[in-house]
């Protein structure tokens, strides 16, 4: 898959650096689990959700409502596996949930279902007329 053309300029940019290097740890610090999670949802291009706890479920709400508000200029959203289906199903009973906010992720059991699905978000993201460019919904604000 191609990729866009900002990463694919600091992908040249880093490689005469790194070509026959190791990177073993890459190590970002915050000040506390807001902070982090505001920074996992500025550094990632797109964020694969698996099966985990409260801190998961608060980082993909996070995630889901910055999506629905920049829809078409999203990251896109990728939930693994069918359990969640219906931790979906029971948000919409039990929420108030729009349409379009359920248009913002997708639910996949495979790797290929989620490289799939990221093909689909970025000929989405492409093709959107509501795209703001000078908006920047996940990153953060420099001090």
């Amino acid at each position: 898959m191609p990729e866009l053309p900002e990463v694919e300029t600091m992908r040249m940019q880093l490689e005469k650096f790194l070509v026959g290097s190791t990177i073993s740890k890459v190590e970002i610090k915050t000040k506390n689990y807001l902070e982090r999670t505001l920074k996992l949802l500025e550094m990632g291009d797109a964020y694969v959700i698996f099966r985990g706890g409260t801190g998961t479920i608060s980082e993909f709400g996070m995630a889901w409502g910055l999506a629905r508000l920049y829809f078409g200029h999203h990251k896109p959203l990728i939930l693994y596996g069918e359990f969640w289906n219906n931790i979906i199903k029971s948000f919409s009973q039990n929420m108030r949930i729009r349409p379009e906010e359920l248009e913002v992720f997708r639910v996949v059991t495979s790797p290929e279902g989620a490289f799939r699905a990221l093909q689909v978000f970025e000929g989405a993201i492409r093709r959107s007329e509501k795209a703001n460019k000078e908006e920047k919904p996940f990153e953060s604000r420099g001090k």
